[in-house]
């Protein structure tokens, strides 16, 4: 079971067919300990375990029960819908986790197994613009070096996902500095890399707005930083302002942004990335007006869109029924209604609330991976999406667990004591 768990927090960084094994062998391993556990009547009467009746668990069973029974009135065939509710079950991804490496108290050793294997492929990216760079001052081209459009993925398919995970690792290695075992050059180090490379090296929004977001949090989180309120204001201004200056990438992907939003009426504009995301935010809005409270139901987000676009839909959106708004929280309400986005909303509070319960390291790690979630889910639909909806959920799980973790056995020490 440890190598099973081992292989989910490894595999989280992986390509997809990879992390599709690792769930397999996720669930049946849940399955497993939980047979063994009642065989043995040595079961584990742990914080997340699958019986326990936590906010957090409620939300996440409750959400799977709806989506099943918005498939009562979905309009889409049942193909569609089974790819729909497999992508959205993803959630069950965190009680599987904790509940698994909180028996066998393995939460802290896997998430360092996932942090190690994180720092491997940030360094395997940076040999890749390294080399890069070398090729170019060997040509003669290195004066007129420009790293924009380049892509130093290793196993992402996008720069968006690899510049999600950057992040998310970065800020957790940052928040848990005084537990992780590695020397405090090789942290530092890490996560200075983490972040340089999605600022300067990738050409991803997205991940230049959580950066900023987990740089801010880092600093308001800092014990001896007395202004704290003022750094949620005064750090983003900062920081923005520093990599106007210093990074040509985010100079033109800020200047490309808004060349796209200012064009937006223009009907080629369709198929630029901040145009397509307006128009089916647009569509997204319509489409929830037309059923606000139960939502169209499971995979019927296409639809709707398409329907709310008109004559224009198959060209705007594509054939078949499998796109998205890229924003999480427009395909909750359409797809799920107003019971959609109060269960969203609960979800992120439970998740906040869990945090509370752990080591206060580990708290603000957590908070650090929601932070990402939330703010990702506003330009992407980040948790239904594959590969860096698995890498989010498996990470958060392991923070979680971890941080319970590492609660008990501080809790065992001072009782013995």
């Amino acid at each position: 079971m440890k190598v099973l768990l081992i292989f989910v927090a490894v595999a989280a960084s992986l390509p997809m067919a990879w992390i599709s094994l690792s769930k397999i062998a996720l669930v049946a391993g849940a399955l497993w300990t939980r047979w063994i556990s009642y065989n043995t009547q040595t079961r584990k009467n742990t914080h997340f375990s699958i019986n326990n009746i936590s906010l957090l668990n409620k939300v996440i069973y409750f959400s799977i029960a709806w989506i099943l029974i918005s498939t009562a009135w979905t309009p889409v065939d049942v193909d569609t819908a089974i790819y729909a509710f497999i992508k959205h079950a993803k959630i069950l991804i965190i009680p599987l986790i904790v509940y698994i490496s909180t028996s066998e108290k393995m939460g802290s050793k896997c998430l360092n197994y996932a942090l190690y294997t994180q720092i491997g492929i940030c360094i395997a990216s940076w040999i890749l613009a390294v080399k890069f760079s070398a090729n170019q001052y060997l040509s003669g081209n290195f004066v007129s070096l420009n790293l924009s459009g380049q892509n130093f993925n290793i196993f992402s398919e996008s720069q968006l996902d690899q510049s999600i995970m950057f992040v998310v690792s970065a800020s957790i290695i940052w928040h848990i500095r005084n537990t992780i075992p590695m020397s405090k050059w090789i942290i530092y180090t890490s996560v200075f890399l983490f972040l340089t490379n999605v600022l300067f090296l990738a050409n991803s929004r997205t991940g230049y707005v959580l950066a900023i977001a987990s740089i801010t949090l880092a600093i308001y989180y800092l014990p001896a930083f007395k202004f704290k309120w003022a750094t949620l204001v005064m750090a983003p201004f900062l920081l923005i302002s520093t990599l106007l200056l210093s990074s040509q990438q985010f100079s033109d992907r800020v200047n490309q942004v808004a060349h796209e939003v200012q064009s937006t009426e223009q009907p080629e504009n369709l198929k630029t990335s901040s145009g397509w995301r307006l128009n089916a935010w647009q569509r997204s809005i319509e489409a929830f007006n037309d059923r606000p409270i139960l939502g169209h139901g499971i995979g019927s987000w296409t639809y709707a869109a398409k329907k709310a676009e008109g004559d224009k839909g198959n060209d705007v959106f594509g054939k078949g029924n499998r796109s998205n708004p890229h924003q999480e929280y427009l395909l909750w309400a359409v797809e799920f209604g107003l019971v959609g986005i109060l269960l969203k909303i609960i979800f992120i509070y439970s998740v906040f609330m869990s945090s509370k319960s752990n080591m206060p390291q580990y708290s603000n790690a957590i908070n650090a991976v929601l932070l990402c979630i939330v703010m990702a889910g506003l330009f992407n639909s980040v948790i239904f999406d594959d590969l860096i909806g698995d890498f989010l959920l498996i990470f958060l799980a392991l923070c979680i667990s971890a941080g319970q973790e590492q609660k008990s056995f501080i809790h065992k020490i001072t009782h013995e004591n």
